[in-house]
């Protein structure tokens, strides 16, 4: 029989904006579930809340969740299939967005969720991502996969952008090592960053978020018609897999994504500590990971939420 559960972890997010649903269908045969990873339109200074008190990123992630729980049924009776369930979330992203007097035209303006979503039935699994999340899995003969991170150039340009402005804001307040800074002062160089990144950030999401003519584009849930279009769907027979792991970008700390070699034994790592030890015993892994590169990254903690399935 099919099993599965979840952790959160929010890290040192402030809001919300990870989402998960997750259920059994079929009489516990089958199964489906989301994983949403949601932000808002690029800011500096306060975070903004213009949806009822809500920011867009925290609004979409809860949209898709109710949305979930509202139509999965279409997917349990055969009515829709994941990328027909996709599709309707996405527009009615769209319409939110569109009814605040957003216009769809420009991806920086919108709120987004990178996501990977799971629909298991009889004898198959499909896995349809956008973004940053991830899924992963180990099949009855020990062979491990993964989704490829599709955003990966355009994320590692924001990275390698936020270090340089915080190595150059350090400086400029006397510091040459930002290890050594307290947290004040790394309070202090970290909202600096901010102020300076979000152009950077803004430019770099209207060029390749959803744009199919970007050489490095990649895909988002924000309302965008071309979303469809640049996704990643795979599908696997049911009988080949024995555990499969979904997850925001949280699990997938970056600094073990920067190559394969490292990334392959990071992986591996991951499906064996959720195997021996849990699901939980994963997050001391990742937190410590983190911390090591907190200096130069916009978080120490990220939120996380990950889901197992175990067949």
């Amino acid at each position: 029989m099919l099993q599965f559960r979840h952790i959160y972890d929010s890290g040192d997010a402030k809001i919300h904006e990870d989402g998960f649903f997750g259920t059994k269908m079929n009489n516990g045969k089958d199964f489906f579930g989301l994983i949403s990873d949601a932000f808002s339109a690029p800011f500096s200074g306060p975070q903004p809340r213009p949806f009822n008190g809500r920011s867009g990123g925290e609004l979409v992630s809860r949209k898709l969740e109710s949305f979930s729980a509202k139509y999965y049924p279409k997917l349990e009776s055969g009515a829709w299939i994941l990328s027909d369930f996709l599709i309707n979330a996405n527009k009615r992203i769209g319409s939110m967005q569109d009814k605040q007097g957003i216009s769809l035209k420009n991806a920086s303006d919108l709120a987004a969720a990178s996501h990977v979503a799971v629909h298991i039935d009889h004898d198959r699994i499909c896995i349809i991502k956008a973004g940053d999340c991830a899924a992963i899995w180990v099949g009855k003969d020990g062979t491990i996969g993964h989704t490829e991170d599709e955003n990966f150039q355009v994320e590692k340009m924001f990275r390698d952008e936020i270090a340089r402005l915080k190595v150059e804001i350090g400086k400029k307040y006397g510091h040459e090592d930002l290890k050594t800074v307290s947290p004040e002062e790394m309070a202090k160089i970290t909202g600096e960053m901010w102020i300076r990144f979000v152009p950077f950030l803004r430019e770099g999401r209207t060029q390749h978020i959803n744009n199919p003519q970007s050489q490095i584009g990649f895909a988002l849930l924000n309302g965008q018609k071309t979303y469809s279009t640049m996704w990643t769907e795979i599908e696997i027979p049911r009988e080949e897999l024995k555990t499969l792991i979904l997850s925001s970008d949280g699990l997938m700390v970056w600094e073990k994504m920067t190559n394969c070699k490292s990334k392959k034994a990071f992986v591996s790592r991951i499906l064996d500590t959720c195997q021996n030890k849990g699901l939980e015993a994963v997050l001391p892994i990742i937190r410590g990971i983190e911390a090591k590169g907190a200096h130069l990254s916009h978080t120490t903690a990220a939120e996380l939420t990950a889901a197992i399935v175990s067949f």
